[in-house]
């Protein structure tokens, strides 16, 4: 059965809708890639915005500043920028033009290669000629040797003056003393046992029948029996006007009690054996050398204020804890011989003490070797020591220095010997010269630089200064060199050649530094190095817009954006067409549904 005319006419526009609807789609799709094409332009008009440039800022001759793009020629290029400046990759290798690599390459020091640069020059100076007089030189090498002499001898002299003090010091030092022990002797055979014969009876008695009286005699020819005192050397006797009850007074270890020591028996007195009693008396009396031994022989009793009167006396230490000397130990024995039944003691307690007294006097006894102490300091005096001779004061000094005009005189220094030119190298221009050595001292791997130094000539026949300028000849460090397979760069140890047709591009230099593989340094003479640098903070190079492209990016961001914008409405009326044909087909197909509708409604009721 064939379809009727009204659902042939619905399937006809069922199917345009749906091409319709296809083709709008598609040019949404369109549309949408539009507007990313339309980013993608004012992405790329931003970017030509930011794109800067880097330029070289110089004078022109109205002195006017003015802007050239910077290229690697003009940075090696002398004085082009005024300040020198030089190209270092961040791997620390500084770039190099070719010329300067030649240059360096093919001479082995810093020298030639200032003269293969032509930088070196040589200057004729005139100069008179002399040679040295030989009268001259005669008189000079006789002053020189007078004065060498001098200098030598006032140096000793100086040297002898002051070690003077030190050396008087020391022979000083040496000078045989009289109470130097070496000059004394202690055996009981001399001083000692001739002092226990001279006293004879009384001793014996003393020590032997406990007599205290005899025990005073022998204590007597102790205390102060001196010269001049108990003891006349006019007479070889006792000196009775001596003991006159106030000069032979004396103290003894009890507070407050004092004893009158009684003129010498004269039974004892021979000549032989007063001069004994006076040699002992003598020594006695040195109380602070005549002490008392320390050793425990019964005697050596420690006593204090509170002990008894017979300890004080009888002890040899004294209640301070001291030892007594020999005459205070005599002086209290002498006070016990008349005292002791007073204390409730016997003349056999008294006579005790008699031993142990002569015991210690013997120990302290010292006879004087006068022969050996007149012989050693008749030795010394005459500088015949073991510490050498007796130093001799150096006189003042007084010589004055040669002089050496009172030499030569008159007589010239020199004489003539013909005169003529000579060669001086030097540089042609000191600045352009220390321009290239900075250069070279980087490519030989030094950070600081040699730098020129300066003299001055006279010129004998001008009579003029003539300035040369000089630098130390550094020799050329070991070097190898390599080429860069994908550049085709040549590279060395210290420097990287920069491509012949990169010099003078300044897209170049600005791609590199923009992108951090090339830095800009600057030489600094206060610190004769190059130092980094920012574009920032240099004088002659900075960072700029570029002005140009950012134009012909303008033109190109409005063409496209024109051609986009057209582009654009043209699929907005599309769009428009496709929805305005689609409604109209959608309500022609509501239409023909709703007459077959109506139909099959009809034909339903006309059959139920």
């Amino acid at each position: 059965m064939g379809l009727s005319s009204s659902q042939a006419r619905l399937l006809s526009l069922t199917s345009r809708v749906h091409d319709i609807e296809y083709r709008a789609q598609r040019t949404e799709a369109q549309k949408l890639q539009l507007a990313n094409e339309s980013d993608r332009v004012y992405e790329t008009y931003l970017d030509a915005l930011e794109k800067k440039k880097i330029v070289a800022n110089l004078i022109n001759q109205n002195g006017e500043y003015y802007e050239t793009p910077l290229t690697a020629r003009s940075v090696y290029t002398y004085k082009q920028l005024y300040e020198q400046y030089d190209l270092k990759t961040a791997g620390g290798k500084i770039l190099i033009p070719d010329n300067l690599h030649n240059y360096y390459q093919n001479n082995d020091s810093l020298s030639g290669y200032l003269d293969a640069l032509g930088i070196s020059e040589t200057k004729q100076v005139y100069k008179l000629k002399e040679k040295p007089n030989p009268l001259y030189e005669e008189k000079y090498n006789e002053w020189k040797s007078d004065l060498e002499t001098y200098q030598l001898d006032y140096k000793n002299w100086q040297k002898e003056s002051s070690s003077y003090p030190d050396k008087l010091a020391a022979w000083q030092a040496i000078e045989p003393q009289e109470e130097n022990e070496k000059y004394w002797t202690t055996t009981t055979s001399t001083l000692g046992a001739d002092f226990e014969t001279a006293g004879g009876y009384c001793y014996g008695e003393a020590v032997n029948h406990n007599d205290t009286g005899c025990y005073q005699h022998v204590l007597q020819h102790i205390i102060d029996y001196t010269v001049g005192k108990g003891y006349n050397e006019s007479t070889s006797d006792n000196n009775s006007s001596w003991y006159n009850g106030v000069n032979n007074k004396y103290e003894t270890s009890i507070s407050g009690q004092t004893i009158v020591v009684s003129t010498p028996n004269g039974g004892c007195h021979s000549t032989t054996n007063n001069q004994t009693f006076n040699k002992v008396s003598e020594q006695v009396s040195d109380e602070t050398a005549c002490i008392a031994s320390d050793a425990n022989d019964g005697y050596a009793i420690r006593v204090t204020n509170s002990s008894s009167n017979w300890d004080k006396l009888v002890s040899k230490y004294k209640t301070d804890g001291t030892l007594k000397s020999m005459k205070q130990w005599a002086i209290d024995l002498y006070y016990l011989c008349s005292n002791y039944s007073t204390m409730g003691k016997s003349a056999q307690d008294v006579a005790q003490t008699v031993t142990a007294f002569q015991s210690n006097l013997v120990s302290t006894l010292k006879e004087f070797d006068e022969p050996q102490y007149t012989s050693d300091h008749i030795r010394w005096e005459t500088y015949v020591t073991e510490g050498g001779e007796k130093p001799v004061e150096p006189e003042e000094w007084t010589r004055l220095a040669p002089v050496l005009e009172d030499y030569v005189g008159d007589i010239p220094q020199t004489i003539d010997d013909g005169s003529g030119y000579i060669d001086c190298p030097t540089f042609t221009d000191k600045d352009y010269a220390q321009w290239y050595i900075n250069l070279w001292a980087k490519m030989n791997g030094s950070d600081e630089t040699p730098k020129i130094i300066e003299t001055i000539e006279h010129d004998d026949e001008t009579n003029n200064d003539i300035v040369l300028y000089s630098v130390e000849d550094i020799p050329k460090t070991e070097t190898t060199y390599t080429t860069n397979p994908e550049s085709g760069a040549v590279e060395s140890d210290n420097y990287i050649v920069i491509p012949e047709d990169k010099l003078d591009d300044p897209d170049w230099i600005r791609n590199a530094v923009g992108e951090g593989f090339v830095l800009i340094q600057q030489w600094t003479s206060s610190e004769n190095k190059f130092k980094d640098v920012s574009l920032g903070s240099c004088t002659r190079i900075s960072e700029v817009p570029d002005t140009i492209d950012i134009k012909k990016a303008e033109a190109q961001y409005e063409a496209d954006i024109n051609r986009i914008n057209r582009k654009d409405a043209q699929y907005d009326a599309l769009l428009s067409a496709f929805e305005t044909e689609r409604n109209a087909l959608k309500n022609e197909i509501d239409t023909l549904k709703t007459v077959a509708k109506d139909n099959v409604d009809r034909t339903f009721k006309l059959f139920s």
